[in-house]
């Protein structure tokens, strides 16, 4: 299956990418890692309110003006500043391109999209005009044979839109924002009020919305993948999550229990990002409904190197575990990029020691085996100057080092630069 993203003049951005089932942005901060990430979410937001529109009676003109409104809603300022920008968004069969010449936004998607919506349309219609006729008198059983046909439609259209995305389309997403720290102690009616009613960002929005499903939808105690998970969460968290009614606490080593506004800004930053991982977990979720895509903005923010290491861990550990769940990330952070780099080696060490058992043992003590990601899984991208280049060093199998040794390089050189100053270092 082939998923591409295209963008042409867009907040700067000429590029042309590959996603994975985890794709990596990395860069300079303004260098379009989040711009990126948003496209992607937009465009997979597509199918679930084309469906919506549908379920509405829309005609195709309708949803087509509530897309172009939706999408200036999303990138506002750059819509509005930009006089010409092409973006395309691909997978499988499906295609939907997003355009604006001299000012005008119009949007564009395969006929096979619109071939099967208006299939529904004619199906959905029937089923109302069948059960709307007066020879019928509204009854329980009519009610649960209407519910019944409606839902039969909707599934022969999901399955007709999968086949067209290879079996692939997400209908699940959540978006972790970077800034997140702020929302960190905020708890259930203060959450659904700020996501409904008071902020202007529809992404911030949504990840309000989801952030508080994350907090009521965590694993059971008794959840047997918490054996491994629990002592990533407390090593990042630096101490324990505890929840006495609706509210987060920590309690620290020495024994001290906290509340998240008291926390460190890393702890607040760690914590909404924990949550929604751990919510993968739980058995409600888990493979429920399809695919979930989860995006990430910095996942190292506020965060000591060490910390970042076992970040990456706890990702790769929760996406092995977790039925087709796939990653979006945006971060400015070379360790943790190093950090999946061992990740991605330790699987590639496990298959060479399959017939080495000792030295697999050994391995496993290391990076246990639900922590290995292949090398396959993963699209990485450096982005600067509006490009994308892609960071996967097929030769070696790992993530490329360039970039990752680039700003200890200049650190090392702007040292010697400064020895060459220094008279005690001088023969």
């Amino acid at each position: 299956m082939v998923e591409k993203l295209i963008i042409q003049n867009f907040a700067g951005l000429n590029l042309e990418i590959e996603l994975g089932e985890i794709t990596i942005f990395i860069g300079p901060q303004a260098s379009g890692k989040s711009i990126c990430a948003r496209c992607i979410y937009w465009f997979k937001s597509f199918l679930s309110r084309l469906e919506i529109s549908i379920n509405n009676n829309e005609d195709k003109r309708k949803f087509d003006e509530s897309c172009l409104r939706n999408f200036k809603e999303y990138f506002s300022s750059i819509v509005s500043t930009t006089r010409e920008f092409h973006i395309h968004y691909q997978i499988g069969k499906l295609s939907i391109k997003l355009t604006q010449t001299n000012n005008k936004l119009k949007i564009i998607y395969s006929p096979l999209i619109q071939a099967a919506s208006n299939k529904f349309r004619v199906r959905t219609n029937k089923i109302k005009n069948k059960y709307s006729s007066s020879k019928f008198r509204p009854n329980n059983i009519l009610r649960y044979q209407q519910v019944q046909e409606f839902t039969e439609a909707r599934t022969a259209w999901a399955m007709e839109i999968w086949s067209l995305a290879d079996g692939n389309p997400i209908r699940n997403q959540a978006f972790v924002l970077a800034g997140r720290s702020i929302f960190s102690a905020l708890q259930g009616s203060i959450l659904t009020f700020l996501s409904n009613n008071t902020l202007k960002d529809p992404l911030m929005r949504d990840f309000l919305r989801e952030y508080e499903y994350a907090r009521q939808d965590q694993p059971q105690p008794t959840n047997p993948l918490l054996k491994s998970i629990i002592p990533l969460v407390e090593s990042i968290l630096k101490g324990q999550l505890l929840t006495q009614k609706d509210d987060n606490y920590l309690i620290l080593s020495d024994g001290r229990k906290i509340s998240l506004t008291d926390a460190s800004s890393g702890q607040q930053e760690a914590f909404p990002l924990i949550l929604f991982l751990l919510s993968y977990l739980d058995d409600s979720r888990n493979g429920f409904l399809g695919p979930h895509m989860l995006y990430i903005e910095e996942p190292e923010a506020h965060i000591f190197p060490e910390s970042q290491r076992v970040m990456a861990q706890l990702m790769t550990n929760i996406y092995n575990e977790t039925e087709d769940l796939k990653y979006i990330i945006t971060t400015h952070s070379p360790y943790l990029l190093s950090s999946f780099n061992n990740l991605i080696y330790a699987h590639q060490l496990a298959e060479r020691l399959q017939d080495q058992p000792n030295e697999l043992k050994k391995l496993y003590k290391i990076v246990p085996k639900s922590q290995q990601v292949p090398l396959s899984d993963f699209r990485v991208y450096g982005l600067e100057n509006g490009k994308a280049i892609s960071l996967i060093d097929h030769e070696l199998g790992l993530i490329s080092a360039s970039l990752l040794d680039s700003a200890s390089d200049v650190t090392a050189e702007q040292f010697g630069d400064l020895m060459a100053l220094d008279p005690t270092t001088q023969a």
